[in-house]
């Protein structure tokens, strides 16, 4: 059974947090596939529970990437899928995610919130 931890408390500072991501494209899945999707967020989790760091989809120019944080190193490029073999590509630049200035590719990342575990000092209404 997989435990989820919700914060109902305000963000008092979300305008000073900010991040540094990666991204990794997902290739070698095909978008035809019927179990496309869900392989998808399927290969989000195996990276999270392997990495041990937030990972989630990120959407651009109609390519899927995972997001995660730019401190994660070596990460496999090959996750099995049955019955694909998902490979994943780095990019080489390190992204950066300022709540204070978000960038209007960055909106829905910055909305699910799924880097959170990346920000420190972050002051809420019960702090």
């Amino acid at each position: 059974m997989t435990n989820h931890l919700l914060n109902l408390f305000a963000i008092e500072n979300l305008s000073e947090l900010n991040c540094t991501y990666q991204l990794l494209e997902i290739t070698n899945l095909s978008d035809k596939h019927k179990n496309y999707l869900e392989n998808v967020h399927r290969l989000a989790g195996m990276v999270a529970s392997s990495v041990g760091k937030p990972v989630c989809v990120f959407w651009r120019e109609q390519k899927a990437y995972l997001a995660t944080t730019a401190s994660v190193d070596k990460i496999k490029t090959q996750w099995r899928l049955i019955p694909h073999i998902a490979k994943l590509v780095p990019d080489s630049k390190v992204y950066q995610l300022d709540y204070n200035n978000i960038a209007p590719d960055q909106v829905k990342l910055a909305l699910r919130g799924c880097l959170k575990s990346m920000f420190i000092n972050i002051k809420t209404s019960q702090t």
